[in-house]
């Protein structure tokens, strides 16, 4: 496959992820993705931080804003409850910075 062709599948297979709800929308833009450690009872959107998170189930995502990822942690796990698992363009947290994260 070229390169290109190969840029526009992965971008058509990301798409329709996205309009079948089952990919963040972050995780497609390269923005914050947070798994809850408990889902949620019902999809929510919620600004935290200065971000708009949209959850649904135990997923949640949102675009990357002016904050640390350990930060950005840390008010999510404060407004939505413990995280298992985030991650940023930068990777995910570490199990040390996501204990932390979950502290308050």
């Amino acid at each position: 496959m070229t390169t290109a062709f190969s840029r526009l599948l992965s971008c058509a297979l990301m798409a329709g992820a996205l309009v079948l709800g089952t990919v963040p929308a972050a995780a497609a833009s390269g923005g914050w993705s947070a798994t809850l450690a408990t889902a949620l009872p019902a999809p929510r959107h919620k600004i935290i931080g200065g971000a708009l998170w949209k959850c649904a189930g135990e997923r949640c995502s949102a675009p990357v804003q002016d904050s640390r990822p350990p930060l950005a942690c840390r008010k999510v796990a404060k407004k939505l409850g413990p995280v298992a698992r985030f991650t940023s363009p930068e990777g995910e947290l570490a199990a040390d910075a996501l204990a932390k994260c979950n502290a308050g």
